[in-house]
């Protein structure tokens, strides 16, 4: 069962306003996930860092991370 034009269309106007910055849009739903789900940040590289320290400082924490 695939998706109809009108959910198509739906969908991909939902994400007009993420992807006009897709580096901050997507550290955001990131850290939204981490936040809800904890268990699940065992599955990153930055696993040890604390997830109110990747809310306050997520780029520098990921840059430093991959450095």
């Amino acid at each position: 069962m695939g998706f109809s034009t009108q959910e198509v269309s739906d969908i991909k106007e939902s994400w007009e306003v993420p992807k006009t910055n897709l580096t901050d849009s997507g550290a955001a739903i990131l850290v939204h996930f981490v936040t809800k789900y904890p268990q699940n940040l065992v599955h990153f590289p930055f696993k040890d860092v604390p997830v109110a320290d990747l809310n306050v400082s997520y780029q520098l924490t990921i840059f430093r991370l991959f450095l």
